[in-house]
């Protein structure tokens, strides 16, 4: 394993990764009881154990804060993004201190004489919200820092003959991205941001197609009852073991293979994206959707997402991995969104984990036809980013919604991290999960399937920052398996295909055939001799 694995996150001094000096133990033994005997053992401590092999690998390391504070992939710098998420009025849990779990330490607020029977007591614990907290609350700031009101409305609705297959197997960084977003109108644009709920709406001018989403993580599940998606003579798509059940088995090639089946799935059934795999973590062992994420283990998390994010990928699948971040409890999370104090060392180095080992996977080929000189097509192969969405989570992060968290997306997520593809809510809730705010976060589109458009074309800082989401959108469809047929100037025709006018006239012709050789066949068997 990589030494990097051993760093930690600073918050308080140097605000960045660090590898703290000291001295390091690395042993391997049955289980974690033995490990520490064993080093115990080396630290010439008395333990009571039959110890049979003894060996431990001890390493000094000198304070390193330069090493780990650029990302490893994207060398960007790292610093604190979540300060407005730390409580100042509680004493946080550490290994030093274990005192604060006494009398129920984990639970901030008091005991009220409401009943609740699955708080502690049966009794719902509360607090005071200050107007200070109640203002965050309610005004749906961004944390964007960029934000201009001196700008006006782009003009867009050019004229162009791009089409959107002709950007497959390029970076999302290409000039053609532009040209097409800027050949749309406001209208189209609305449209496909505010309505990407269980499917992504396509846009006919650049021959972006209608894309079926479904919900998952455990297959390709449709609504109102999460049935499996219709295969074909009655059969439906796997029903998939939860999350929980594979990381039990701590077999990545598991993980790998499950991939690569709703993979084949989403191939054969047209399914473009996929609302999984899910990778929060299990905070305690009554969380709502325990059975939707693999474990209270970061590090295991993030692989076994990985992996089948990887293989279902591959297949072109956009896996909407989810539910970033925090989303730990399912009850009371619509009202006016969940409000999720922590800090940054655990944001970084628990509840982000997962989602950035998924992030940082490896590149994976996507396939295209390039036009050659004398008109024909070739076909080309490119790798690009795998990963090609992600969904946020219906909770806050302090005040601010995750879903409209500048820090969370573009900081971090982007920027930091280097995800390319769409950024998706989970399902819209009036109030607080607000069009503009998600925009001018990074995000991109909202999780709903009535969703109607009331600020792109007429606000001037969400129609700016909906540009750049409808590029992300395009980017994800075009490299997905939505596009598998397309070529060139492909253009999308609404209605019946011609072909099949063709395909009815000649079984008509041919029962009329038929018919008449019936019937010649019938009246010669009955002419008489």
């Amino acid at each position: 394993a990589p030494i990097s694995q051993l760093k930690t996150y600073d918050e308080y001094n140097k605000k960045t990764y660090i590898l703290d000096e000291g001295d390091y133990y690395f042993t391997l033994a049955h289980n974690a009881h033995e490990a520490i005997n064993k080093i115990l053992h080396e630290k010439d401590y008395p333990i009571d154990s039959t110890l049979t092999d003894t060996t431990v690998l001890k390493t000094h390391k000198e304070m390193d804060d330069i090493t780990y504070s650029k990302d490893e992939k994207t060398e960007t710098l790292i610093t604190n993004q979540f300060d407005h998420a730390r409580l100042s009025d509680v004493t946080y849990l550490t290994r030093s201190n274990w005192e604060m779990m006494d009398n129920n330490g984990l639970l901030y607020g008091e005991e009220s004489n409401i009943s609740y029977p699955s708080n502690p007591n049966g009794l719902r614990y509360v607090h005071s919200l200050d107007k200070s907290l109640k203002e965050k609350l309610d005004n749906k700031d961004s944390l964007n820092p960029n934000v201009s009101a001196s700008l006006s409305l782009p003009e867009i609705n050019k004229q162009s003959d791009l089409k959107l297959v002709e950007l497959r197997g390029k970076d999302i960084t290409d000039k053609g991205y532009d040209e097409l977003v800027s050949s749309l109108s406001y209208s189209d644009i609305g449209e496909t941001i505010a309505h990407s709920g269980y499917g992504i709406p396509g846009v006919g001018k650049i021959s972006m197609p209608d894309c079926e989403v479904l919900d998952g993580p455990a297959g390709l599940n449709i609504l109102p009852n999460h049935d499996s998606k219709p295969f074909m003579d009655k059969s439906r798509c796997m029903s998939w073991p939860s999350e929980l059940t594979l990381a039990s088995t701590y077999n990545l090639d598991l993980a790998k293979k499950m991939g690569e089946m709703i993979g084949e799935e989403a191939l054969f059934t047209k399914v473009s994206g996929w609302y999984g795999p899910a990778c929060n973590i299990h905070r305690t062992p009554f969380s709502g959707r325990n059975f939707e994420y693999y474990s209270e283990d970061p590090l295991l998390s993030g692989l076994f997402s990985k992996e089948e994010t990887f293989a279902a990928s591959k297949k072109g699948l956009i896996c909407f991995v989810k539910h970033c971040a925090l989303n730990d409890q399912e009850t009371h999370r619509d009202r006016n969104g969940l409000i999720t104090w922590s800090n940054e060392q655990a944001i970084r180095e628990i509840y982000l984990r997962p989602f950035e080992i998924t992030i940082k996977m490896d590149d994976s080929t996507v396939y295209y036809n390039e036009q050659q000189d004398d008109g024909s097509y070739k076909l080309k192969e490119r790798n690009l980013p795998t990963l090609k969405g992600l969904m946020t989570s219906y909770n806050r992060i302090g005040a601010t919604w995750a879903g409209g968290n500048y820090n969370l997306i573009s900081n971090v997520l982007r920027k930091e991290f280097g995800f390319k593809g769409m950024v998706l809510t989970d399902w819209d809730v009036n109030g607080y999960m607000d069009d503009k705010q998600m925009l001018l976060a990074g995000g991109d589109a909202k999780l709903d399937t009535v969703g109607v458009n009331e600020i792109i074309g007429k606000d001037i800082q969400a129609s700016i920052y909906s540009l750049e989401a409808m590029k992300h959108i395009m980017y994800a469809v075009c490299n997905s398996l939505a596009m598998n047929g397309f070529i060139g100037k492909s253009e999308i025709q609404k209605g019946f295909a011609n072909y099949k006018y063709i395909l009815i006239i000649w079984g008509v012709v041919y029962a009329l055939i038929m018919i008449v050789l019936v019937i010649l066949i019938i009246r010669r068997i009955r002419k008489p001799e």
